[in-house]
């Protein structure tokens, strides 16, 4: 599970130089009101936008499910939707991958009691108390097994900083490659219309052009193209 930001579409005002009107006009910029502010993190910047939030594939690297919000919605308030979303669409899970903005006791309770599934999730000590940032980690870590023992959860545990820990979440690099290549070559970050519905059919279309791409890839016996999407570009 990850989530990349994404720009709002918006127009300079064709008034903007009219000096009388901006006196008296209070915008600047007509603007997409769906839209938010919301800091990305990759870039050290604030995007004005939407939050495009997917579930990939850990074997093919292919999005599965895709929702979109505001860009300054938080990460982990979408989780609960995806784990409900996986069980009634019935997909099969045994690992489940997030980075650590998706790491809390409710998303990893609901992960492992419903889902079944192995939370492969960095701790995150933004709360915890400690004079430098290796004792916060620690402390969160401390926190964390606890809560595992006393909810019965234990065999679930893996130790974030284990190399078994390390291997498996090798795998998480993909959902960073599939927004790199829907930013890259399908232009995921290039909205043209407003409102949050244009944003997700936006966003949703650009993932069924690559899973057509996965199947025409397969279909003519070259499933090692199947995220390649450049090779099918004419």
């Amino acid at each position: 599970l990850d989530c990349s930001l994404i720009w709002a579409w918006f127009k300079d005002c064709k008034w903007k130089k009219d000096a009388e009107h901006l006196r008296k006009c209070k915008h600047r910029k007509s603007r997409d009101r769906d839209a938010s502010w919301g800091y990305d993190h990759h870039n050290d910047r604030y995007v004005y936008g939407y939050k495009v939030h997917i579930i990939v594939d850990s074997k093919t690297g292919l999005p599965i499910m895709l929702t979109v919000t505001k860009a300054g919605y938080g990460e982990n308030r979408k989780a609960a939707w995806f784990i409900s979303m996986l069980l009634k669409l019935s997909v099969g899970v045994r690992k489940f991958f997030a980075d650590m903005a998706y790491d809390s006791n409710a998303t990893r309770l609901r992960v492992i009691r419903r889902l079944k599934a192995i939370p492969f999730i960095p701790l995150n000590p933004r709360n915890c108390k400690g004079a430098n940032e290796q004792e916060k980690k620690a402390r969160r870590k401390d926190l964390c097994l606890k809560f595992y023992r006393k909810n019965f959860i234990i065999d679930y545990w893996v130790d974030p900083d284990s190399e078994v820990f390390d291997e498996e979440y090798d795998v998480r690099t993909l959902s960073e490659q599939n927004f790199s290549v829907g930013k890259g070559s399908l232009n995921l970050d290039s909205l043209k219309h407003r409102g949050e519905d244009w944003a997700m059919l936006h966003s949703a279309c650009i993932c069924i052009v690559m899973l057509a791409v996965a199947k025409t890839a397969v279909d003519i016996g070259r499933p090692d193209l199947m995220r390649c999407i450049k090779c099918f570009q004419g």
